[in-house]
């Protein structure tokens, strides 16, 4: 090969790694926001091919930075796109990145697979082959012809992306929704040192005796319990217990890191920086005297904060269910919590106000109940819901709601001599196949994502003594809801009186249409 060929040569292979590279990342990605528009497509992965090309040139500038860079580009690329294609995930944003950063052991364990590793293993090696390849082309490129098409592959990119509008494709979305999430973190840090604590404002409660529990509810939907309608029978003992169902709830997010703060502070979808500016109703409970305890069977993973940690700290007692943290591939069930729950009802305080963190319906559906209750078959047991069918999948779920109205009934058959009011509210839905998705965090805001089921239980003492509260439990049944009822109406439900509560958001007093 002639000298003048060999910087040309290097360029062209460059540009077939980026073709390689977009082929295997992209093409899901971009054909999802194509939406089955060839001409669409193609004008995206034109525009992606180039600006791939741009920074890998740009990275070629260092061998040493190439070398690294290239393989850990392929490699994060290759788990983007593992869940992209498989959940259908069309918006890569910074609450997509955070599932990485915030899940435990058991929430990743379900999730990592075969394919999955085969995936990403295999785009790593490839790139380490790549690596050898174009570094031999470097020491014939010159330096100033690869800044020239550099540039040029920046105003070309830069002129596709205003002509065609395309999404913001791999690897540039990850860095960019991984910037936004470190910022986000951040800022966080700093908000929680000047948190406001709303339990300082006027707050009362005449109620000298009183047992008040929420059970926040993971990915559940409320088209799937028996008592709203659906055919198979999956919530008898609420409907024996004669819990009031709330069939039309909107969730404030479809992510649990944005829809439990939401639910537990004066945070709605429009101000969801209060979640991180202010405390929750848990220290509402505890400055006013309550035994307030958290049991959460979502894991404590390292000391980071979170919203949702910042809120359980307010508790007196927190307490994380880690007994299978040995081993991520046990099965990890909501009972587990109930002796740390007997343990706060035998606490000798007359008032208790104590919150389950539950696992729920979470992917992997079949490792959320026992076999007790594996009465849908056959299930799902493959760690991607592609590999089953649609029935298998939809079974496992479907125990898992059992499952839940099992738990739901002990909570309550440890509470009904007392007086005592039950709250259960999912923090956001689940997909189960509609359109191809899955799974739930989808931007969109899909309405089988943000639909949740919410359940009131009171007891006999209490609906003796609280008839109007009740009454209005019964009537209410049928409005539309939101999370944004749940702060006020578990304050209202409970006897506590302040400026703060909004009794027109609150379940137990007369709403009108």
């Amino acid at each position: 090969m002639t000298s003048s060929k060999k910087p040309l040569a290097c360029l062209v292979a460059f540009f077939l790694v980026s073709l390689i590279y977009n082929s295997l990342y992209n093409a899901h990605f971009l054909r999802l926001w194509a939406e089955g528009e060839a001409p669409l497509f193609a004008g995206y992965m034109a525009t992606s091919v180039v600006m791939v090309y741009g920074l890998f040139l740009a990275l070629s500038l260092s061998k040493a930075v190439l070398s690294f860079a290239l393989p850990f580009v392929f490699f994060v690329s290759a788990i983007a796109d593992h869940f992209i294609s498989h959940w259908r995930i069309r918006s890569f944003s910074l609450n997509t990145v955070a599932f990485a950063f915030e899940t435990n052991l058991e929430e990743a364990a379900g999730f990592i697979g075969q394919k999955l590793v085969a995936w990403t293993v295999g785009g790593a090696l490839l790139a380490v082959a790549l690596v050898v390849v174009l570094n031999r082309f470097l020491a014939s490129r010159g330096q100033k012809s690869t800044l020239l098409v550099i540039l040029s592959a920046t105003v070309a990119s830069t002129a596709l992306h205003f002509s065609i509008q395309p999404p913001m494709a791999l690897p540039f979305n990850l860095f960019e929704s991984t910037f936004s999430y470190l910022h986000e973190r951040y800022r966080f840090e700093k908000l929680l040192q000047k948190r406001k604590d709303i339990s300082a404002a006027d707050f009362t409660c005449r109620d000298r005796e009183m047992v008040v529990v929420l059970v926040i509810g993971e990915s559940a939907r409320p088209d799937h319990f028996h008592i709203n309608g659906y055919p198979r029978q999956t919530s008898p003992n609420l409907e024996r217990l004669g819990a009031f169902s709330f069939k039309d709830v909107t969730a404030c997010g479809v992510s649990t890191r944005t829809a439990v703060p939401c639910m537990l502070t004066r945070a709605t979808p429009g101000t969801m920086e209060v979640a991180a500016t202010e405390t929750s109703f848990v220290s509402v409970f505890r400055r006013l005297g309550f035994h307030t305890v958290w049991l959460s069977n979502q894991r404590f993973l390292g000391k980071a904060n979170t919203k949702v940690s910042a809120i359980a700290r307010e508790a007196e007692v927190v307490f994380y269910n880690d007994r299978q943290a040995d081993n991520v591939h046990m099965r990890l069930l909501d009972e587990d919590l109930l002796g740390a729950f007997q343990e706060a009802l035998r606490h000798p305080s007359p008032r208790k106000f104590i919150v389950f963190h539950t696992v729920g319906s979470h992917w992997l559906y079949d490792r959320h109940y026992t076999d007790r209750f594996r009465v849908f078959v056959p299930v799902c047991t493959k760690k991607s819901q592609q590999d089953c069918t649609l029935q298998e999948v939809i079974n496992a779920y479907d125990n898992t709601i059992l499952y839940t109205d099992h738990f739901i009934a002990q909570v309550i058959e440890a509470v009904r001599d007392l007086r005592a009011i039950v709250f259960y509210v999912s923090d956001h839905g689940e997909s189960l196949g509609e359109g191809g998705r899955y799974g739930h965090g989808h931007e969109e805001n899909y309405p089988e994502q943000s639909s949740v089921p919410m359940f009131v239980w009171v007891s006999d003492r209490y609906a003796s003594e609280e008839r109007l509260k009740s009454q209005c439990l019964e009537e209410n049944q049928g409005m539309a809801l939101s999370h944004d009822h749940l702060f006020h109406s578990v304050m209202d439900c409970s006897g506590i009186e302040s400026p703060v509560v909004d009794k027109g958001l609150s379940i137990c007093q007369p709403l009108h249409r």
